[in-house]
């Protein structure tokens, strides 16, 4: 919906802000307790993160990696002051953030890392440290390689990528026989970058959203990782319904993030 290219910026990006809202709440935590899970989490997003570099979007260089990885994690750290920032200092400065990093502060212009052509960075002799040519962008290999589910040696990860790919473009094409319900409509989806205010407002309110009901939730709670209100019998006060009602729009919104 925001059109966002299928790159590895683009997932890193759109993890890293659950990964700050998740950081934001564990503040409220004692101290101890606070420092462990914000650096747990932190470890697990970066184990994740060199694994689908390499596995889903096929950056295998190990050069490339760890430069890459090191850029990724002062990305981290200056969203975090960046949204840290925007959190206390108005929606305007928390818009801007968001745009910066989500958007590399462009219109669905993101970019991302790339990786060396095969043939190119690697030879019998191992890896040259002065590869011919220029290294592709790294997209999502479930976008253009179809078989990519059904190779045994596939990770998890690809094999769940393109399962959810070809799903997507089997809806795209399904919409596509049948004429747009108006002209804004069409003109809408051959101009993103119209919509480009509307997508940012929506994540702004997102986070703000998530902020407070995380809040809201005990410390016992997120400590057991249940970040989802049940519903029904412990509480029935305007508070409870409220934490549903925000618990079921964030529940949407979380799926429509997680499609990349």
């Amino acid at each position: 919906e925001c059109a966002l290219p299928e790159t590895y910026q683009t997932w890193f990006q759109l993890t890293n802000l659950h990964i700050y809202l998740l950081l934001v709440r564990f503040r409220a935590l004692p101290p101890d307790q606070a420092k462990i899970y914000s650096q747990e989490l932190v470890n697990h997003f970066f184990i994740d993160a060199e694994s689908r570099m390499r596995d889903r979007f096929g950056v295998q260089t190990s050069r490339l990696v760890k430069g890459y990885m090191r850029d990724m994690h002062m990305q981290h750290r200056g969203s975090v002051l960046g949204l840290d920032e925007g959190l206390v200092g108005g929606d305007h400065r928390l818009a801007q953030a968001i745009w910066r990093n989500v958007w590399g502060a462009g219109w669905g212009t993101v970019a991302g890392v790339k990786r060396k052509l095969e043939g190119v960075d690697r030879n019998a002799e191992g890896e040259k440290d002065d590869p011919e040519g220029e290294p592709e962008l790294a997209r999502d290999l479930a976008s253009f390689d179809p078989e990519l589910e059904k190779r045994t040696a596939t990770s998890p990860y690809a094999r769940a990528a393109a399962t959810r790919r070809a799903e997507e473009m089997a809806n795209k094409f399904k919409q596509s026989v049948s004429p747009p319900t108006s002209t804004d409509a069409a003109t809408f989806d051959s101009l993103p970058e119209m919509t480009f205010p509307i997508h940012l407002l929506r994540v702004t309110k997102f986070i703000r959203r998530e902020t407070n009901r995380l809040a809201e939730l005990s410390d016992d709670e997120i400590r057991m990782g249940i970040v989802q209100n049940r519903g029904g019998g412990r509480d029935q006060s305007g508070m409870a319904k409220r934490r549903s009602e925000e618990a079921a729009y964030a529940t949407r919104s979380i799926a429509s993030f997680g499609k990349i």
